[in-house]
């Protein structure tokens, strides 16, 4: 596939290779389902989920550093997988990480990472 993703190939996608019946998918948003009930699928959410730690520790060290392009590329994926498995909050905290450090206004980073590792500490406290 290629960017920008269309939601209805990737979910297409998804269940060919995922092989979910229609009964397993619910929808999370207007535009978006998720094969929630399918024992793989929630293998790939579960890695997801446990590396947010690691994730979000490579970027503070980075912004210690202040390795911003390595902060960037570190945000742009969290905020891809974040958006694939429906954790548009988290998503868009790291889309606006992304977004700050191309306009330059590094200084907001620190803020930024933090309000992302606040959200993300809660998502994995749900998906425990």
């Amino acid at each position: 596939m290629t960017k920008p993703i269309d939601r209805g190939k990737l979910l297409h996608v998804l269940g060919k290779y995922l092989k979910v019946s229609a009964e397993s998918i619910i929808s999370l948003t207007e535009n978006s389902v998720l094969p929630v009930d399918d024992p793989e699928f929630q293998a790939i959410l579960r890695k997801f989920i446990d590396g947010i730690p690691s994730r979000i520790q490579k970027m503070q060290e980075a912004c210690k550093h202040e390795e911003w392009t390595k902060i960037q590329a570190l945000a742009h994926s969290m905020k891809g997988a974040a958006m694939c498995f429906g954790y548009e909050h988290a998503g868009q905290i790291a889309h606006d990480i992304e977004a700050t450090i191309k306009s330059g206004n590094i200084h907001n980073v620190p803020a930024l990472l933090d309000k992302l590792s606040t959200g993300c500490q809660r998502l994995m406290i749900v998906n425990k």
